[in-house]
């Protein structure tokens, strides 16, 4: 087995290189940049995504079996009309390319955000109703893609992320933005009220869970990447206060809550091999 992976050198692309690393599976990486480090074993091949895939790199994407699609541009700005420019017919254009190269089973990353305001418990089944750009631009690919498979048969898997959390995130993420906090020896944190729930899950766990999928024979359309669990926003920042042994103190209500998300949902777990 040989697996291309898309945006292998973003955040989530270097936990499913590792990972792919340590099960012992053959990756090629596609990326627009090369990385300052690259790791041993891993063919990388330079390719914007928006463009013809150049024919030196087709020869390589030809030998794989299937592909994991991370690549996405305008992270991480959620609200920006960018992200259904730039990501929706280029995106569609690509993965056309890719099947062209006689791939059959894509795994994409999808996000929780396309069920706009749903509260509470969400199932993979539930309906969707993006309200900003970035959840908009992944629906419309995601329907793009399911007209494809009638016209090119393949195995789409689309993986809705919910919170993930790690080592290398955005410098505007929260986990990144007190990890900065506790590490300067900061003695406050600056944060929303914090009562809203949410699903966390560590970037390690959701590689695997990528991986997972993508090696599976699930028959499966709508994957949820998730803990299964909601969970306080200041829970969650506590507890990593209190596993660093923190003194910092959290200013909750500094910022207010975001207006696109619901204040309490978070995601029922998919079981792969389950039909």
């Amino acid at each position: 087995m040989k697996i291309l992976v898309s945006g292998a050198s973003g955040f989530i692309g270097q936990y499913v290189l590792k990972a792919l690393g340590a099960q012992g599976i053959e990756t090629v990486a596609l990326c627009r940049t090369m990385p300052a480090q690259v790791s041993p074993g891993i063919i990388w091949l330079i390719q914007d995504f928006g463009s013809a895939i150049s024919p030196e790199n087709i020869l390589k994407i030809s030998e794989c079996d299937r592909m994991i699609h991370l690549a996405w541009t305008g992270l991480p700005n959620y609200g920006c009309v960018d992200h259904i420019m730039d990501n929706v017919l280029p995106q569609y254009h690509f993965i056309q390319q890719i099947l062209s190269m006689g791939i059959r089973d894509i795994t994409i990353t999808g996000t929780c955000l396309e069920y706009g305001m749903r509260a509470g418990a969400i199932h993979a089944d539930d309906p969707v109703d993006p309200q900003i750009p970035y959840a908009i631009a992944k629906d419309a690919l995601h329907r793009l893609l399911r007209f494809e498979t009638r016209k090119t048969p393949f195995r789409l898997k689309w993986v809705r992320l919910f919170y993930m959390y790690g080592a290398g995130q955005a410098a505007s993420s929260l986990y990144t933005q007190l990890m900065e906090a506790i590490h300067n020896g900061r003695s406050e944190f600056r944060m929303s009220g914090g009562e809203q729930v949410r699903d966390f899950m560590s970037v390690e766990a959701v590689a695997e869970y990528l991986i997972d999928v993508s090696i599976s024979e699930s028959e499966r359309k709508i994957f949820h990447c998730c803990s299964g669990h909601g969970t306080r926003v200041i829970d969650f920042v506590e507890n990593l206060i209190t596993q660093y042994h923190s003194k910092i103190k959290p200013e909750r209500g500094y910022y207010p809550y975001p207006e696109y998300e619901p204040m309490n949902f978070y995601g029922v777990p998919t079981v792969i091999n389950e039909n």
